[in-house]
């Protein structure tokens, strides 16, 4: 600690020096007249440097997002522009180089999202 309240100290009398010198004919002032300013008390914070806050129900974009088909219930078999779309796709962060996250890396059930699905359990939720 003494060695940290030595160096500041020094530092803040060369500034002082400093500023006499640059500036006090202008001021009309000396060291003598600057020496109240003096280092009493150093008081460390912790101070983050960063904050961490996550967007709550972010979507990452289409580049970055696993390609993995996943259930929405009954509501996910759907036809939009003559099409049939089974499932939605899965919101997570692919690993890189895989086009997987780490979940569907292990286990995809439900196949690619862009083609068919490995099993016909969407049949029977198709409704005109």
């Amino acid at each position: 600690m003494s060695f940290i309240y030595n160096v500041l100290e020094d530092d803040i009398n060369n500034m002082l020096k400093s500023i006499v010198s640059k500036y006090g004919e202008i001021g009309s002032f000396n060291e003598d007249s600057l020496s109240n300013y003096k280092l009493n008390k150093i008081v460390f914070y912790r101070v983050r440097l960063y904050n961490i806050t996550r967007k709550k129900n972010y979507i990452p974009p289409d580049n970055c997002r696993c390609i993995s088909r996943i259930w929405g219930g009954k509501e996910s078999v759907r036809k939009e522009n003559g099409e049939w779309l089974y499932g939605y796709r899965c919101s997570r962060y692919k690993i890189y180089p895989s086009n997987f996250c780490k979940l569907h890396i292990k286990k995809n059930p439900h196949g690619i999202y862009n083609l068919d699905p490995p099993h016909n359990h969407y049949e029977k939720y198709k409704f005109e």
